[in-house]
């Protein structure tokens, strides 16, 4: 009995320690490296730029293709704590949620939920920052009436001006 208690308190520390390591920072200027990034079913961009300022629980994130094309651009604010935040995002009502990923805390997923012209259209970005934090990853997954799409887009860390 004392050793089925021993077990359960050392497990509780372990994962009380696990939740209380510090979560990455996404903050950045973010520049899409097209040839490096898997797109499939997805319009593939000639470049963008995603950035970033994240003082968690606050994160905000703005997307801008590049000249000669990419993603549509968009802006949002939401708090990590995955509350929905309703804001206008392209001139479209939307819903967003944002929240950090219950097995390590490591990836934050954002959710925006704008109304299409044939309904709901779902976009969910999985954000993962690499090992040094010079690369940033994202599951993009976009569901509509049509059909759900999917990117696995590779992002590298600009020089700061």
């Amino acid at each position: 009995m004392k050793r089925l208690v021993l077990f359960c308190l050392t497990g509780l520390v372990v994962s009380i320690g696990a939740d209380a390591q510090p979560r990455p920072n996404f903050s950045g200027s973010w520049k899409l490296d097209p040839m490096r990034s898997r797109l499939e079913k997805v319009q593939p961009p000639k470049g963008a730029t995603l950035r970033i300022e994240h003082m968690d629980p606050k994160i905000l994130m703005e997307s801008t293709p590049d000249p000669s094309g990419g993603p549509f651009s968009y802006r949002l604010e939401a708090k990590t704590d995955g509350v929905e935040a309703r804001q206008i995002i392209g001139e479209r009502p939307c819903a967003v949620v944002t929240k950090w990923g219950t097995r390590t805390g490591e990836r934050l997923t954002v959710e925006m939920t704008c109304e299409g012209q044939d309904g709901p259209v779902v976009t969910t970005r999985v954000l993962k920052l690499g090992s040094k934090g010079k690369t940033l990853t994202t599951i993009l997954t976009i569901r509509a009436k049509g059909g759900q799409k999917q990117a696995n887009e590779f992002y590298m860390l600009q020089p700061s001006s």
